[in-house]
């Protein structure tokens, strides 16, 4: 199919850029970030950094506290993509290794950015490393 190809061939390439922002009524502090490189061959690369995390109760009538902090290191992976028919147009699907998957339609990563829920996203062409 020269279409899909032609969506494969346009995907190829294209780093995604995520930022994680927790709300701060969820008791966290800091976020997480990272890239998906898309690259040729059905590959993807992953790459994520995360941030401090803080959380813990006050109680106001003892005056306990019992808080903690964590710090999440650096994190890589890889995996393999492909482009599925969605039911607003093809979407780009990467594939864990537990048969699961995260979906962005195309049309919605052309844009250059979005959001979902906590998370927002930038598409740059040609800015895989691969």
């Amino acid at each position: 199919n020269p279409y899909a190809q032609a969506y494969v061939n346009g995907v190829s390439g294209v780093r995604i850029f995520w930022v994680y922002s927790p709300s701060i009524f969820s008791g966290a502090t800091g976020g997480s970030s990272g890239y998906v490189h898309v690259c040729p061959g059905n590959v993807f690369y992953r790459s994520s950094e995360g941030a401090v995390n803080v959380g813990g109760d006050y109680n106001s009538k003892t005056g306990a506290n019992d808080s903690w902090a964590g710090v999440a290191g650096a994190a890589q992976s890889a995996g393999r993509w492909g482009v599925e028919d969605g039911p607003d147009g093809p979407v780009l699907a990467l594939y864990d290794g537990e048969g699961g998957a995260q979906r962005v339609a195309l049309a919605t990563m052309l844009q250059g950015s979005w959001k979902f829920g906590q998370t927002k996203y930038a598409a740059e062409a040609g800015k895989a490393s691969c």
